[in-house]
């Protein structure tokens, strides 16, 4: 992975959680931002752009699954991994969490090491996404100059051909 230190944005709205992950998390090498709510989200997003955003569902005024959604219309955020982390255990909430825009769902009480695993998972394929973004881009420009290169070719062959008939039948 990237040597660079990523940013990971914690939204939770109890204080201990948010402690205990910023502590493991800064142990293994990550930079961490903390928000407690959802304007605290949008100002930290504004100065600091996280590379990956762990989201509690139950937060007070605007849950998470809101968050999710306001962060995934936001195009400053919309390419973000967000991944829920809840006590709710619940098929229905699982599913209410991906359809508002979550790449991953992580149920409370967790093991360290499996949050930490998929983080690493989520970082590596939001690099690997952005590469064949970026290379994707680079094709359509080769493309768009061979193009652009080819029809100047024809249009100078044209003219040859042009010019050549001229002449050939100038001489007749």
């Amino acid at each position: 992975m990237n040597r660079i230190k990523k940013e990971i944005l914690v939204i939770d709205d109890k204080p201990d959680n948010l402690q205990l992950l910023s502590s493991l998390l800064h142990r293994h090498g990550f930079n961490v931002s903390k928000a407690f709510n959802w304007q605290m989200t949008v100002d930290i997003c504004k100065t600091k752009l996280p590379d990956l955003i762990l989201l509690d569902i139950m937060i007070p005024d605007i849950d998470g699954y809101e968050i999710c959604l306001r962060l995934k219309k936001w195009q400053l955020t919309t390419d973000i991994p967000i991944i829920f982390m809840s006590v709710l255990n619940d098929i229905f909430d699982k599913v209410k969490a991906f359809n508002a825009g979550c790449v991953d769902y992580i149920t409370k009480p967790f093991a360290f090491e499996e949050v930490l695993a998929r983080i690493n998972n989520h970082l590596e394929l939001r690099r690997v996404k952005t590469e064949i973004l970026q290379l994707n881009y680079e094709l359509e420009n080769r493309v768009k100059k061979r193009t652009h290169d080819l029809e100047n070719a024809l249009q100078e062959l044209r003219h040859s051909i042009n010019v050549r008939q001229e002449l050939q039948t100038k001489l007749l």
